[in-house]
């Protein structure tokens, strides 16, 4: 039996039993399952990255154009969505895997940290210092875990994809299964543009360029999602409470529905240089920091739930 299946059926173990023997890691790397090493990860400068500096020409027709360039060699990012919860004792070492993923390859992978489940995130009233009080899940998570088939956590989803004949993977997975995502070409061109937040409405601006590459836009949803960082909570770690903990990724939401919203073929056709401009505008929770806000957008197959497409930058509001 190889390492990999091995290293898969200890964490499988884990999940279902939700309790392992601390003294044995499942990680190759066993350097994530000691605290000081992942509070120095976390204690690296963070990969939050701007919008890209080409944001292409406005046109008539709800049309953008970029140079033709921009449309040979689209890179292809994948999408990490970390299933995790401020209460659940094996998170950490996982948390740090992903962290790291979203800073080595910074700007090439999405990263959500959806909080799930009522047993590892629900908040908690009676802890005797206060701590647990935050209820960081969000409607979308149930529809997750049921449709992804999760049962337990922690647990990743890379593109919305079954490896091995199951959506959540281990943590020692997802760099290699984001890898052979990657090296598969590009299906299409996506990209955030602009963005403006009105602070007197709290409402956000996004446009979103968008090209599909030998595929019917109708086949697919268009989904912007909503991450905030910086949130300060505990966080179990085995048997221990840490806090301060700084949750970073968060998942806040969709603003444009659990899948998003569908596209239509794309009437009349295209030029060479031309991508297609979606807008939307979606309100901005008053619980949540505007300073510390993510948004990434996806292209996703309506049927299947593929993600073939995702881009994301940081929202820093203007001094």
């Amino acid at each position: 039996m190889s390492t990999i299946h091995k290293l898969f059926l200890f964490s499988l173990t884990c999940l279902l039993l939700f309790a392992c023997d601390r003294s044995v890691c499942p990680y190759d790397d066993e350097r994530f399952c000691d605290r000081d090493f992942r509070d120095s990860l976390a204690a690296a400068e963070p990969c939050f990255y701007s919008m890209n500096a080409v944001a292409g020409e406005l046109q008539g027709n709800n049309r953008v154009v970029f140079s033709p360039a921009e449309f040979i060699d689209v890179p292809r990012k994948a999408l990490l969505e970390y299933f995790t919860g401020f209460r659940c004792p094996n998170c950490p070492p996982a948390s740090a895997t992903a962290a790291n993923i979203h800073q080595s390859r910074c700007g090439e992978v999405i990263v959500v940290f959806v909080h799930a489940t009522s047993q590892f995130a629900a908040p908690l009233n009676n802890h005797p210092n206060g701590w647990y009080t935050l209820d960081l899940r969000t409607p979308e998570s149930n529809t997750f875990l049921q449709d992804f088939m999760l049962t337990s956590l922690p647990s990743g989803v890379v593109n919305r994809k079954q490896f091995g004949g199951t959506f959540g993977i281990a943590a020692g997975q997802w760099l290699s299964e984001i890898q052979a995502e990657q090296s598969s070409p590009a299906q299409a061109f996506l990209r955030i543009r602009r963005a403006e937040f009105d602070p007197a409405t709290r409402s956000m601006d996004l446009q979103i360029a968008y090209r599909f590459i030998g595929l019917d836009a109708a086949d697919f949803n268009l989904t912007v999602g909503i991450l905030e960082n910086g949130i300060i909570e505990a966080q179990k770690d085995g048997p221990d409470d840490l806090f301060p903990y700084e949750h970073n990724f968060v998942f806040r939401g969709n603003a444009n529905g659990t899948y998003g919203s569908p596209l239509s073929t794309t009437s009349p056709p295209l030029a060479p240089n031309e991508a297609v401009l979606h807008s939307l505008n979606f309100p901005i929770d008053d619980e949540w920091n505007e300073d510390q806000l993510y948004f990434y957008a996806l292209l996703s197959n309506r049927s299947s739930l593929e993600v073939i497409q995702a881009d994301g930058f940081y929202f820093e509001m203007d001094p």
